[in-house]
Order: structure tokens, then C-alpha cells, then sequence
């Protein structure tokens, strides 16, 4: 009996040293120096740097936080000014009481700018559902779009490609499982699988795999996926009469490691097929293949971005930049 209440006590002094541990490394990181505003009373995490050209926006990812642009902003920064920022619930903004539909999101956007004081027209940068995002947003604003850079985006009609994939909706229950067990610091230890080392410096990457293994990031995360997954309403057929000739530069991913063998040509051909949708938004367009790249383009060939970038910045006359 005494054996098992001293086992007992160990098991419950660890949990607890778990979730004190998790708690402090995240009010660590919560507490850096940073800029915060108030967007309907939320606190967002923002970021803008550089000191000439045309403002740039980068929209991240489902569920991921603006560090995920570290290896892009400084070379962008070079040529134009960049503004990166964490949507509600993820990374360092709080969270808000919303449903993270894709209306609400492009709504958050529109104040996040507005708050902010920034002045348009902007080139948008947006990765995955970011993509999504800002294409959803050139439709509501389009005399604030000056040019678009998708980075591997997802595509209005995504079932398709989850039909190829049935793993995704485990994956999918998985994390939310991960995002209650995240207090206990167990998510933070899985990112270590899903998150490669040498992507970032190490000081970067610890606190970005912190920030992403957050319940609060982990289960917004979620919330966001929801809608693509179940699918949303179609507004592509509307964007083409808004685009024209704005630039638009299309990045697709050229590796598809993640997708089981059984499956993997027809997906690449899918993902294809629905990354050459985009390419008919507007007039003006470049379709890009990634060769050495998965979903996170701009990790593996931040290069890639950079330069669709100043290709944009060149065409729309903003600034006379070269090619490197």
C-alpha cells in the first residue's frame, strides 16, 4: 500500500511539474518584447519592419503563428516594408470569441490593417489557408490588392484531395486530442517530430515550437481547418471578375513525401489540377513548381517567395529592383 501512494504522489508531482513548466515557458515567450494592438478588444500580435517600397502582408497557415516567415522577412525587408501578424488564438494574440469561419477571418484582417494605420494598395503573401485568406479578401477589397504571391494555397474545393488522404482526418483528431493533453507539454514534445530542426536557428525554433504546441494555438488551429475541410462557400467564380490584371504569382509544392505511395500520383496530378485554378484569377499570372519542396514552400525555398515578390514589386512599378 505504501508503495503505491509513494508511486501515486511521484505520477501527480510530475503532471504537475508538467503543466508549471509548460505554463512558464509560454508566459516566457507571452512576455518577450513585442507589439500588441486592440482589435475589438483582443490583443494581436503584430509586426512591421522595413523602411521603403510598398507594404507587403503575410498570412500564415492554419493555425500557425508569423514566426513561420522568419526566413523570409529579412530578405523581403530589403526592398519594401513587411507586416506579419498572429490571428486570433494563435501564437502571441489572445484569443477571441468568434467563429473562425473565413468571413470572420478576412473581417479580422480588414480591422487588424485599419488598427494599424497602414496604407495600401499591398501585395499579399499567403500560405495554405492564408492563401485562401487573402484571395478572399481581394474579393471584398480588391482597390487594396496590388499583387498576390500564393505559397502552396488551399483551394476552395479541398474534398477531393481529402478523399485521397483518409489519414488527414486521423491526423486531424490527433492534434485536437494533443490540444487538451498541451498543458502537460506533451504536444511541445510531438512538434519535435513535425517540426524539422534545421529549419530555423535554434533559439527561433524553440520558441516557434512552443508557440505551435500552445492548447490555445493547437485548438484554433482546428477550428480554422473546420470549414475547409467540410468544404466553403465558392467565390472563385466571382474573383475572376475582380482580378483582372492584378499580378498573381502562384507556388506549388514539388514534393509530396506526405501523401502514401498508393495515392501519390493521382494526388500530385489533383493538387495540380486545382493549383492551375488560380492561374485563371487573373490575366497576369506565373505558376512556380517548388522542385525541392513540401507544403511549407516557404521554409525549404524562402528564395522563391522573395523573389515572387520583387517580381511583383518590378512589374507594378513601385520600385526598379533586379532579379538575383
Amino acid at each position: 500500500m505504501t508503495i503505491s501512494w509513494i508511486l501515486f504522489f511521484l505520477i501527480m508531482v510530475l503532471i504537475a511539474g508538467s503543466i508549471v513548466y509548460q505554463s512558464l515557458i509560454e508566459r516566457r515567450i507571452y512576455k518577450k518584447e513585442n507589439f500588441k494592438i486592440k482589435v475589438d478588444g483582443v490583443n494581436i500580435h503584430t509586426d512591421y519592419v522595413g523602411s521603403e517600397g510598398p507594404t507587403v502582408i503575410l498570412e500564415s497557415g492554419c493555425g500557425d503563428s508569423a514566426v513561420t516567415w522568419h526566413l523570409v522577412r529579412p530578405k523581403l525587408t530589403e526592398f519594401c516594408k513587411v507586416f506579419s501578424y498572429d490571428r486570433a488564438g494563435i501564437g502571441q494574440s489572445d484569443k477571441n470569441t468568434q467563429e473562425r469561419s473565413l468571413a470572420n477571418i478576412v473581417k479580422e484582417l480588414r480591422r487588424v490593417i485599419d488598427v494599424s494605420n497602414l496604407k495600401g494598395p499591398f501585395i499579399f503573401v499567403g500560405q495554405s489557408l492564408g492563401g485562401l485568406v487573402v484571395l478572399r479578401f481581394a474579393l471584398e477589397y480588391p482597390a487594396d490588392v496590388a499583387g498576390i504571391v500564393l505559397v502552396d494555397s488551399s483551394h476552395e474545393n479541398m474534398t477531393k484531395l481529402w478523399n485521397l488522404i483518409p489519414a488527414i482526418n486521423i491526423f486531424r483528431k490527433i492534434i485536437s486530442i494533443f490540444s487538451y493533453l498541451a498543458i502537460f507539454g506533451i504536444a511541445r514534445l510531438f512538434s519535435k517530430l513535425t517540426i524539422p530542426a534545421n529549419i530555423f536557428p535554434p533559439d527561433v525554433l524553440k520558441d516557434y515550437r512552443i508557440l505551435q504546441s500552445a492548447s490555445k494555438s493547437l485548438r484554433t488551429g482546428i477550428a480554422e481547418s473546420t470549414p475547409v475541410f467540410q468544404g466553403i462557400n465558392p467565390f472563385f467564380k466571382d474573383l475572376k471578375r475582380v482580378l483582372h490584371n492584378v499580378p498573381l504569382v502562384v507556388l506549388t509544392q514539388g514534393k509530396y513525401d506526405f501523401v502514401p505511395k498508393k495515392t501519390r500520383k493521382i494526388y500530385e496530378e489533383t493538387w495540380l489540377e486545382v493549383q492551375r485554378d488560380f492561374l485563371l484569377l487573373s490575366n497576369d499570372s506565373q505558376h512556380v513548381i517548388a522542385r525541392n519542396s513540401g507544403h511549407m514552400v516557404h521554409w525549404t525555398e524562402p528564395e522563391l517567395v522573395v523573389n515572387a515578390v520583387r517580381n511583383i514589386v518590378t512589374k507594378i512599378g513601385i520600385a526598379n529592383i533586379k532579379m538575383t
